[in-house]
């Protein structure tokens, strides 16, 4: 591609989508030599065939999130995951915990159920081993805590967001509470995030 022999490019590329016909990059990358050799309709499906994959994996921790999700749906009870597929759980469970405190914040998060999950993503936090990530494991025990004075968080929350119902005087402190271990995560968030696409990627390379 860099030497803009684009025909080569697609014959490389097709050989490597014969080895690995789950890897969305690789459509995405021939679609783009496709493009060049002006052959518009070849170039459109392989970027739809990208897309039916879950689209780019921008990096190691959004590759196994992604085959996480389609090999496993998501299902954290599955115990077959935690046994074969221990990584690509820790990796879920720590983007659910990312994404959802940047999209909707941490009401949110209770609100769709990870507070079940709580320890297991401490405990993933701790494992990538800086002083922020260790930081981030400190931050979910303490939401732990308060999950554990408020034992009807989950609805709660879901009532607050999803209904949009007004809050009551134990939502309101259950707000309240969340939200200072929200602002304790936002000031160490994007330091965070770097950590676990280092560490990630370090897992990922002992892969066999």
């Amino acid at each position: 591609m860099k030497r803009s022999e684009y025909a080569e490019a697609v014959a490389a590329i097709t050989e490597a989508i014969g080895l690995e016909p789950d890897a969305p990059n690789a459509y995405v990358g021939r679609a783009l030599a496709f493009r060049s050799l002006e052959d518009e309709a070849a170039a459109l499906r392989d970027e739809a065939a990208a897309k039916a994959l879950g689209g780019p994996e921008r990096s190691g921790w959004d590759k196994l999130v992604k085959r996480a999700y389609k090999q496993w749906r998501g299902d954290l009870r599955d115990p077959d995951w935690q046994r074969n597929d221990p990584i690509s759980r820790k990796a879920f469970l720590l983007r659910q915990w990312t994404w959802q405190l940047f999209n909707g914040g941490l009401p949110q998060w209770v609100a769709n159920g990870f507070g079940e999950w709580a320890e297991v993503l401490a405990r993933a936090a701790e494992e990538v081993g800086t002083e922020k990530s260790r930081a981030v494991a400190a931050i979910v025990r303490e939401v732990i805590r308060i999950l554990q004075k408020f034992p009807a968080a989950k609805s709660a929350m879901f009532q607050m967001i999803a209904i949009q119902s007004e809050k009551t005087g134990i939502e309101e402190r259950l707000f309240l509470a969340l939200s200072g271990c929200e602002e304790a995560y936002n000031r160490i968030g994007p330091s965070f995030g770097a950590d676990v696409e280092s560490w990630l990627e370090c897992q990922l390379s002992k892969s066999p």
